[in-house]
Order: structure tokens, then sequence, then C-alpha cells
């Protein structure tokens, strides 16, 4: 099985761009639009989200086959929409495939403690992508692997404030990670933070500004 676990990343210009198995496969995605609600004595939650996916394949002498992706979201542990089926393709060498689904849920019951988060401030959502791929090699084709892509999405309801900010940092050792993990965490109202150690990143959401980050990394 073909698996991908992606870091922390904001709903609305967020990217997920890790290797994939040993072919060195990414993904990327965005969502552009999305709208919750959640009503009723028993809470039902109504969400549509638009969301763009992008594989890029940097391989020059593989390609790949997409024989079937479904990709859906879930909220504290449970699934809150339906699986949506984008189309199956072939994405070619250096080449970048981009799906743009509609993904979304109606009426779905809620549990009662995701129903309260809900209500107001920065939840997390994890996207979902579900498929079957083969890898082509030449005139060789391989069997049905099962590919699986998770990516986080922090998402701002109500009032609450929050800002996400991404800051490049240079991570040459152990020690680096720690200091800077220390001074992030002296910073008020933050909600999540992230050090991604491939990219050289570091993402702090909540109620901060990029001054205040950048203040307490020097």
């Amino acid at each position: 099985m073909t698996t991908k676990d992606c870091g922390a990343h904001h709903s609305h210009s967020s990217s997920c761009n890790r290797k994939i198995s040993a072919f060195g496969q990414s993904f990327n995605h965005q969502n552009h639009a999305l709208s919750f609600n959640v009503s009723g004595n028993r809470p039902h939650l109504t969400s549509s989200f638009k969301i763009t996916l992008s594989s890029r394949n940097p391989n020059d002498k593989i390609g790949i086959y997409y024989d079937r992706l479904d990709v859906y979201a879930s909220y504290g542990n449970q699934q809150i929409t339906s699986p949506t089926a984008m189309p199956t393709t072939y994405q070619g060498h250096k080449e970048v495939k981009d799906w743009s689904p509609f993904v979304g849920g109606n009426s779905v019951h809620l549990a009662p403690y995701n129903a309260l988060n809900l209500e107001q401030g920065t939840i997390m959502l994890m996207l979902h992508l579900d498929g079957r791929v083969r890898w082509k090699v030449g005139t060789f084709i391989t069997g049905k692997y099962h590919l699986y892509v998770r990516c986080r999405a922090f998402i701002n309801i109500g009032d609450s404030a929050f800002g996400v900010v991404e800051l490049k940092v240079n991570l040459h050792c152990d020690k680096c990670i720690r200091k800077i993990l220390k001074a992030i965490k002296k910073i008020e109202d933050i909600e999540t933070y992230d050090v991604d150690t491939q990219l050289n990143k570091v993402t702090v959401t909540g109620n901060v500004t990029e001054e205040q980050v950048i203040r307490v990394l020097q």
C-alpha cells in the first residue's frame, strides 16, 4: 500500500508537498470555497467544499495510471462528507495533473462534542484521498496499488481572530529545531504550529502576525 500523511496547513492556501513512495510522487491541495451549517437540537452538519488537488510526477521514466480516485473529509474522527469520485487519468513523465472536485455532505448527524467545537473558533478537517494506481515503466505496467493521502486543513469559524504565518528558516540540526520550537511556544494566542524540516519552513496559526513570529525567532 502507498500511503502519504501530510502536515498541518491553512485551509485557503495550504499545500501538502511531501515525497510519496519510492517514485517521488507528490500532491498539493487548495480549498477554494467552503460553507458550514449546523442546525437542530440533534445537530446535523451540511457542508460544501471546492478543492483543487494537484499531483506532480517528477520521474522521467515512470508514468502513473489513476484507476480510481475518491476524496472525502472528516472531522473529529467522523466522516462528514460523502466520497466524491474524480476522473481517472494517466499521468506522464514530469507531468502535473489537476482535479477540482466538489466535496460535501447533507444533514450529516454530528457527535455532540463535535457540534460544540463547530460553534466558533478554529477547527481542523482531514482531507482523505483514496484510490488505486498502476505504475508504467517502458512497456511494463505493474499491478494495482492502494493510494491513500491525508492532508490537514485548518478553518476559522465565527468571529475568532485567525491568521496563518509561514516563514522560511534554517534548520541545520536538532538543536536549531529545539530552539525554534521553544521560541514559538512563547507566542500568545497561537492555535497550531508546525516545523517542516524538509522544506525548512515554520507555519504558525492563530491570532498572530508575521512580525510577532519574526520577533521571537530572531
